[in-house]
């Protein structure tokens, strides 16, 4: 759980590396422009017939599909169009009738991903370690199991002892997607914290069964 937590601390610290992808951008007839981020459609545009790469910039940056994904645009000193992906991950466009110079591109980073996965695998060791603690046929971190402790020959003398869940699911921790700790391609400081806050209430039932 303290490991756990120490992965959810990490992620709220983190930030992303943008894709960035640049293209060469001609005015031309009306078009659809398609916007992917990490292989999910994430926005498409309509390009007015003429459009100039500012103007297409533009309309891109007007898109709320867009902005909920994380995607913006400028133009960069040469006049090309620059799509942004704050997420980090790949980014790919498609237009109907503009010949583009690049349509695809991965050069930003996602650690966001990177400390869910890492912190979902953290709470699959928790349940293996709970799953392996039995000791001839009795596991006391299962919920449902127990165990009588005799300390006279008549057995009036005894103790009995309850197990408790200390599964991820006994101590009310799930798994997390990378919409849970990020919007709009950055890291959702709100949703971490909701987690973070989880691990601290496991950590007191912890502590809460070790002096039962």
């Amino acid at each position: 759980v303290a490991q756990a937590k120490s992965t959810a601390n990490q992620a709220l610290q983190a930030s992303n590396t943008a894709t960035t992808l640049t293209t060469s951008f001609a005015a031309a007839s009306g078009s659809t422009l398609t916007i992917s981020v990490g292989g999910t459609s994430a926005a498409t545009i309509t390009i007015a017939s003429g459009a100039t790469a500012s103007e297409a910039a533009s309309a891109i940056n007007a898109s709320t599909s867009a902005k909920g994904a994380g995607v913006s645009a400028s133009v960069d000193s040469s006049g090309k169009l620059v799509i942004s992906a704050a997420s980090g991950d790949k980014l790919d466009i498609a237009d109907t009738k503009h010949t583009l110079s690049a349509t695809t591109s991965s050069n930003g980073v996602n650690n966001t991903a990177t400390y869910v996965k890492q912190y979902n695998d953290l709470l699959q060791q928790i349940d293996q370690q709970a799953n392996d603690a039995g000791f001839n046929g009795v596991n006391l971190l299962q919920s449902g199991s127990s165990l009588s402790v005799t300390f006279n020959e008549s057995g009036s003398s005894k103790l009995d002892i309850a197990g408790k869940d200390v599964s991820s699911t006994g101590l009310k921790l799930s798994s997390v997607t990378e919409s849970d700790w990020s919007a709009a391609g950055k890291v959702d400081k709100t949703g971490v914290n909701a987690t973070i806050s989880k691990l601290d209430a496991a950590t007191s039932t912890l502590r809460a069964q070790s002096t039962a």
